[in-house]
């Protein structure tokens, strides 16, 4: 049975092939994976390509492709996604007797059912999986899938280079230590204050960009046009005036006081580090970014940036090596 036809029964019966529907799967770790504090140190965030290959029942000699969108907070035993088709997963990641990582996932889509059994391929992340299937309409086969580890504008690997390194998801309200080169979805906050993370990033067409991180919180983002967007996160502003205060508009045309929060970066490519006051595009350089109360420095120690001020978006700063400029906020 093709694709369409597939389709048009799923359409008209009510009913979805194994690939597509309500899953339960079972993943088998071939090493051990869990660290002594409990935290899963291997991934399976990302888009999985699937193939059912169906062996017996009314579907036997059809492969059915899908792809199921998973997520998987860093350390995090909870595991969500979709299928290609909406269906909704959730389902939880345990480790068994031999010390193999077990995930257990469920889809809802009506009635449906299915329950895959596979075992994963693992060279320091999660790469592919092969095991078999079963479903409530009695069909069975094998089924086959392959992790795209980086999805350009979704997610990207973050590895700890030195010192203390954590991540916390989007929705988490906790950090998580980054204990091995981990995928992590866009919208992740990176604490690398007393640490180095590297980050790698799919780029449009094919292809990866590396960049270094230190010294600083910040949120990871990616355009789908391929640029990294670094936003720095932490630090208080409470004792920060307000806005357009007598010790604002008094602050001229320098930093004033002690950096609330700064974050170095060291990367050759697409990257931008963002401040409250403006964003940096790197030329191939090593600098710096540090948010003041009054708006942001940005430092080139090697190479050049540009920098676009926010209150004023037309302007753009070329930042020559050992130069710096500082952003004030608007108003100040």
């Amino acid at each position: 049975m093709g694709r369409p036809a597939y389709f048009a029964l799923r359409a008209h019966a009510r009913w979805r092939l194994p690939a597509l529907s309500l899953l339960a799967v079972a993943v088998c770790l071939a090493t051990a994976a869990r660290s002594a504090s409990g935290a899963i140190n291997v991934n399976v965030s990302g888009a999985w390509n699937t193939v059912y290959h169906c062996q017996a029942g009314s579907c036997a000699g059809g492969s059915y492709p899908d792809v199921l969108k998973l997520m998987q907070a860093t350390g995090s035993a909870s595991v969500s996604g979709t299928d290609q088709l909406g269906g909704m997963l959730t389902g939880s990641l345990s480790t068994n007797a031999s010390n193999q990582i077990v995930l257990t996932l469920k889809e809802t889509d009506s009635s449906y059912t299915a329950n895959f059994n596979v075992t994963l391929t693992v060279n320091g992340k999660a790469e592919a999986w092969t095991g078999t299937v079963t479903d409530s309409n009695g069909t069975s086969g094998t089924d086959t899938g392959t992790l795209e580890a980086l999805a350009l504008g979704q997610s990207g690997e973050a590895a700890a280079v030195s010192g203390s390194v954590s991540v916390e998801a989007p929705g988490s309200t906790s950090f998580t230590p980054l204990t091995s080169s981990t995928v992590i979805p866009m919208g992740s906050t990176i604490n690398a204050t007393s640490g180095t993370v590297e980050l790698t990033l799919a780029k449009p067409g094919k292809g990866t960009e590396t960049g270094e991180f230190y010294d600083g919180e910040f949120m990871i983002n990616e355009s789908h046009a391929g640029l990294a967007k670094e936003t720095l996160e932490g630090g208080s502003f409470a004792s920060c005036a307000p806005s357009g205060s007598a010790r604002i508009a008094s602050a001229g045309s320098g930093a004033k006081g002690a950096p609330v929060r700064q974050l170095w970066g060291h990367a050759h490519g697409s990257f931008e580090t963002s401040g409250r006051g403006g964003a940096a595009t790197v030329l191939g350089t090593i600098w710096l970014t540090q948010d003041y109360c009054n708006g942001t420095l940005f430092k080139a120690v090697k190479d050049a940036i540009t920098v676009t001020e926010f209150a004023h978006p037309g302007r753009k700063h070329h930042v020559a090596q050992g130069h710096s400029i500082f952003v004030p906020l608007s108003g100040a």
